[in-house]
């Protein structure tokens, strides 16, 4: 993962980074990209990157992540502006599967579905951020949004919980897509169903009934 140092860059100089490594892996094989291929296109130098990252591998795992959490502010846009689980998750499946938003997203895990040499640390960065929130200021927006609604400290972590596994389930159907090469209706048949769930446990856990 990224040091305290490139966390304290600027939010460009790291989009620019983070960029420069994305562009490259769709340009080449994971295998084939160098730390020098990467300082080159970033604007910066070999030290530079050492004081950011550790290896090829961490950079490539932190621009994975950029691209989550891209989605996961998504959600945080729709849910403070709706205040509803069930509408939240509808639009994030929507921008996920067809969106100009979840473009991005879907051409990036398109890529490591075709490129072997890169999923050993894809996969390694699914796992690790499995149940977490990827971007804590995206997490600290949601609760302030749900203390303004009057939700108690149990029900704001049961509603975050809620749409960080409703989170994780839209991206595995994305994934499986990409994979199988299923036609777009059937994900959001398989999404409508698998929402349809989730909502209800979200709606029990705001109204606390059972």
């Amino acid at each position: 993962m990224p040091t305290e140092c490139f966390k304290h860059l600027n939010l460009q100089k790291r989009q620019k980074i983070l960029s420069a490594m994305k562009m490259l892996f769709f340009e080449k094989p994971y295998k084939e990209i160098t730390i020098r291929d990467i300082v080159q296109r970033a604007g910066i130098s070999k030290t530079s990157f050492y004081q950011y990252f550790s290896c090829k591998s961490d950079i490539f795992k932190t621009m994975i992540l950029w691209e989550k959490e891209r989605m996961e502010r998504k959600m945080v846009i729709y849910m403070t502006e709706t205040g509803n689980y069930e509408e939240t998750m509808n639009h994030l499946s929507e921008d996920f599967i067809e969106g100009s938003a979840g473009k991005g997203c879907r051409e990036l895990y398109h890529r490591i579905l075709k490129d072997r040499s890169c999923r050993k640390y894809a996969l390694e960065t699914e796992f690790q951020s499995l149940g977490e929130w990827i971007g804590e200021e995206n997490r600290r927006v949601c609760l302030d949004s749900m203390k303004k609604w009057g939700k108690t400290e149990a029900e704001q972590e049961k509603l975050l919980s809620a749409m960080n596994f409703g989170f994780a389930v839209i991206l595995k159907e994305v994934i499986m897509q990409q994979a199988m090469g299923y036609e777009k209706e059937q994900v959001k048949t398989r999404l409508r169903k698998q929402m349809e769930i989730l909502s209800h446990g979200a709606l029990v856990q705001e109204n606390g009934t059972k």
